[in-house]
């Protein structure tokens, strides 16, 4: 080796100890562990080539004599016996496989044993570093002479400790495997560079007969390879070899990839999600209801409105929770927004036992799981839902759920679960509402008429969205017979149903009666309550306390929209009521051409627009095309 000028020879050994006598044998440690590295590979090859030989062989000869055996073999074992005997030996085969393969075993311990390439696993990672860490160990043991040499290369198993947690049950959840794996993977990497550069620098460069070596203990190499990865490069440590100089060029390569990398995965897991990962906070006295299955914003917004309406009693202190696998959309957060004292969204799976301790699934008034109805697969859907039922009922059995299904015969499915409480639990199955649909114009005559005509779809439609309400008489209606009062109310767009009053019984006690369209001797009197069928309360309340009894028509608006579809409704009237048989209750309805039948957007949307324009009483010269039909008041 050649000496640098400016080294002298003194100074060039200061970093020996003074029993090694300045003598340097690194070189007899360095060369041991790459001749076992090399010579190993060679003994592996020889024996493959030499296994496949014999093996070869073997074959050709036992070629002819394999079968007679097999064949003798099941001649003493008859019958079942053979079948028996091949099945405990395959199964003996496989056992002492599964050994072999499972690393908690002692068999399993010996990796190198049960590597199916040989070579590929001597030079792998594991088998290198113990090569160069356990072959200097017993060299050292025989000269007496130690070195620092790659040491520092243990760190690197350190990679598997995410493993060895995984087998001992513990850590489970996605979540902390992955903090253990970057965690382990970035500790066993800094590990490893530093003691790299903690060996070289307290060694020095062989080239410059190691004249510019220091002394740098492993803290502070530890602390030199973060802040060069990071970056940051205070300046308080430096390396003086030229061999750490480039080592630390190309760690900066290394850091920059690894800080990249890792740094936002470690953020993504230990930052917040945002408010749809949170946890529900039960407020005492209020309910709350969860929504699962296949949501979209169209099926919540309908399902919503109709759930949430303001007729429905105790639904100011309910609560609805959706939860879903997807973050919800800017559709979605549009619905967020609008019920938003009402409705929280919950990221999360129903068949996660930790997202079902999130929204408190144990102290839920109901879960509600929606199908989806445009699905290909509905087999695959329906058991989707029954899983989620499953998961419920595991969690919680006194739970109750409202399950949608597509197909009818996987309510059988459904009945089998435990838990299922079929007096609280309910199957909504929408292949079942289909065929009653049909199964109705059996039964109902005249259904089928209803659901093709404007005119009746329309009536049907108003009929089913009112309402039947409980209010108190005004001071005007007093005195009048009920047949009066019903027919102020008819006018004014509500119809009067029963009247509750006060009533004296055999016994002489007064206790309150309903007379359901009773007689003309019925006088309505203070304290009268009416029973009123209209479609919202409000409604209820303006038609009643608004009333008089001596105009109880409102002024009629002198302009009426003249729309085609009005037109068309008084043109076919003479036809509609024609159909009727001589009783009145049976409706034909004549045949019609498919073109006819067939609705444009055009005719929809003047249908809209008539169905939510207020109407007031109709004009003297425009019949009703209904005896039942209701007028609304503006």
């Amino acid at each position: 080796m050649t000496i640098c000028p400016a080294c002298s020879p003194e100074h060039s050994n200061k970093s020996l100890d003074p029993l090694c006598n300045g003598e340097r044998i690194w070189t007899t440690f360095l060369f041991t562990s790459f001749g076992i590295l090399l010579g190993g590979w060679v003994i592996i090859f020889i024996y493959e080539v030499l296994s496949e030989l014999c093996f070869k062989l073997q074959n050709i000869r036992s070629r002819g004599t394999k079968e007679n055996t097999r064949l003798k073999q099941k001649k003493l074992l008859h019958g079942d016996d053979a079948a028996d005997y091949d099945c405990n030996w395959l199964q003996e085969i496989k056992n002492w496989d599964n050994n072999i393969i499972s690393g908690q075993t002692k068999m399993g311990k010996s990796f190198f044993a049960v590597a199916k390439s040989k070579r590929r696993f001597w030079f792998s990672l594991y088998s290198v570093v113990d090569i160069f860490t356990i072959s200097s160990s017993f060299l050292a043991f025989y000269l007496n002479r130690s070195w620092i040499g790659f040491r520092f290369l243990r760190a690197l198993p350190l990679m598997s400790i995410p493993n060895i947690l995984q087998y001992m049950s513990v850590i489970e959840r996605p979540r902390k495997i992955q903090i253990a794996q970057l965690a382990s993977k970035f500790i066993a990497l800094l590990l490893t560079a530093s003691g790299f550069v903690h060996l070289v620098e307290n060694s020095g460069d062989f080239f410059c007969n190691y004249c510019n070596a220091q002394e740098l203990d492993a803290f502070n190499a530890v602390y030199f390879m973060i802040i060069t990865m990071t970056t940051v490069g205070y300046g308080d440590f430096s390396c003086k070899t030229y061999i750490g100089k480039s080592f630390v060029i190309l760690s900066l390569i290394g850091g920059l990839t690894i800080f990249a990398t890792t740094i936002p995965e470690f953020s993504n897991l230990f930052g917040t999600k945002g408010p749809y990962f949170d946890r529900y906070h039960r407020v005492k006295g209020r309910r709350h209801v969860i929504i699962c299955g296949h949501i979209t914003p169209h099926s919540l917004a309908a399902f919503l409105r109709d759930f949430l309406h303001k007729g429905r009693e105790k639904m100011e202190k309910l609560d609805v929770l959706i939860i879903d696998r997807k973050v919800p959309d800017i559709e979605m957060e549009a619905i967020l927004k609008r019920y938003y004292a009402k409705l929280q969204y919950f990221v999360g799976s129903i068949m996660n036992i930790a997202d079902l301790q999130r929204v408190q699934a144990d102290k839920a008034t109901a879960c509600l799981i929606i199908a989806n109805k445009e699905c290909q697969d509905a087999s695959s859907d329906d058991s989707a839902n029954i899983m989620r039922v499953i998961s419920l009922k595991n969690f919680n059995q006194r739970i109750r759920i409202i399950l949608q299904l597509l197909q009818y015969h996987n309510k059988l499915n459904v009945a089998s679960i435990p838990g299922w409480n079929v007096k609280s639990d309910e199957v909504i199955c929408i292949a079942e509402l289909k065929l009653g649909l049909i199964g109705m114009s059996c039964i109902v005559t005249g259904f089928a008429t209803m659901t093709q005509a404007w005119p009746w779809r329309y009536l049907y439609h108003r009929g089913a969205g009112m309402k039947l309400y409980l209010e108190e008489m005004p001071p005007s209606f007093y005195g009048k017979s009920f047949a009066e009062s019903a027919l102020v109310c008819f006018k004014l767009g509500v119809m009067l149903l029963a009247i509750e009053k006060e009533r004296k019984d055999e016994y002489g006690n007064t206790r309150m009666a309903v007379d359901i369209v009773p007689c003309d001797d019925c006088i309505i009197i203070r304290g009268s309550r009416a029973f009123i069928v209209c479609m919202s309360s409000e409604d209820a309340n303006r038609t009643i306390h608004d009333a008089d009894v001596t105009q109880p028509l409102m002024t009629q608006q002198s302009e009426r929209a003249s729309t085609p579809c009005y037109q068309r409704s008084n043109t076919f009237l003479e036809e509609d009521m024609s159909s009727f048989d001589s009783t009145g209750m049976f409706y034909f309805t004549p045949s019609r051409n498919i073109q006819d039948a067939v609705l444009d957007v055009n005719s929809l949307r003047e249908y809209h627009n008539i169905r939510h324009r207020p109407q007031t009483v109709q004009d003297d010269g425009i019949q009703c095309k209904h005896p039942l039909q209701f007028r609304d008041r503006t």
